[in-house]
């Protein structure tokens, strides 16, 4: 969760009351002739708290997309899987290998098939080495990569060499620092334990109710916790929208768990009068 400072001004105070009549979401934009003006949107009061939404610009680390090929497929993995040598024409792999580690790119430029067994599996290229992988040893989609190569076959020495090209396109990519916009979505309130707090969040969308679990961050002074980073990225932000109401439930460990209820009515105006600069 991104612990940015948030804007808490004694206006936000004074512009409570006429929500208690009409239990809806409300906007503002505050300007005190000092700091730069903002935006804040936030629900009625329920416990002495209230819901919130901000716009903050943060940097962050962003990483580059794979580049694609219209034959050959390049991917990444999250785990260690083994690279064989070789494989004869029997389907026999070698005994030599080579451990390809999570975040190694890797090339995709063949699939073997073995009539008998059935058993499929991939030339690659990874680590500047040629090599070659089980098929099931991955979880990606056999089916795309086959039609892939089969839509566009190329000779062997030629797809080795567009794999050597391939790979060193993407391993030349690097991440880059991006200032970019987020809507936090927060609780501000109430008194809170526990620094990370698991929440069952459930919006009432007509007559059923979609539930989602977060695992929310309090702020250094126990009052807030953070919900969601980026509410415009987040996949509740559909039911956000089209909910008549939410349920907030916090599962203390070290203090009385808390439970909230807010009407959403005019979320969308919320939403999009914070998330337009």
């Amino acid at each position: 969760m991104n612990m940015i400072k948030l804007n808490y001004l004694p206006i936000l105070l004074s512009c409570l009351l006429p929500i208690f009549a009409f239990g809806q979401w409300t906007i503002k934009k505050v300007d005190n002739g000092f700091d730069e003006p903002y935006k804040i949107a936030y629900s009625a009061t329920n416990s002495g708290a209230i819901l919130k939404l901000e716009s903050l610009v943060t940097e962050k680390t962003v990483y580059p997309k794979i580049i694609q090929d219209t034959c050959l497929t390049v991917s990444k993995l999250n785990y260690q899987v083994l690279v064989y040598d070789s494989i004869t024409s029997n389907y026999v792999l070698s005994k030599g290998y080579f451990s390809l580690f999570s975040d190694e790119y890797f090339v995709i430029y063949d699939v073997l098939s073995n009539s008998t067994s059935n058993e499929k599996f991939y030339r690659v290229y990874a680590d500047d080495k040629f090599g070659v992988i089980r098929a099931n040893d991955l979880t990606l989609n056999l089916t795309e990569i086959q039609g892939k190569i089969l839509k566009q076959p190329m000779e062997s020495n030629i797809a080795k060499s567009k794999a050597i090209e391939l790979l060193d396109v993407n391993k030349k990519q690097q991440p880059y620092d991006k200032k970019v916009q987020e809507i936090a979505f927060y609780l501000s309130g109430g008194y809170h334990c526990d620094d990370e707090i698991p929440v069952d969040i459930s919006f009432l969308i007509g007559n059923e109710y979609k539930k989602y679990n977060v695992q929310g961050t309090k702020s250094e002074n126990s009052t807030v916790v953070f919900l969601v980073d980026d509410l415009m990225t987040d996949p509740m932000k559909a039911d956000f929208l089209k909910a008549s109401l939410v349920k907030l439930r916090f599962n203390e460990s070290h203090c009385q768990s808390d439970y909230y209820e807010f009407k959403m009515t005019g979320s969308k105006a919320a939403l999009d009068f914070i998330s337009k600069p």
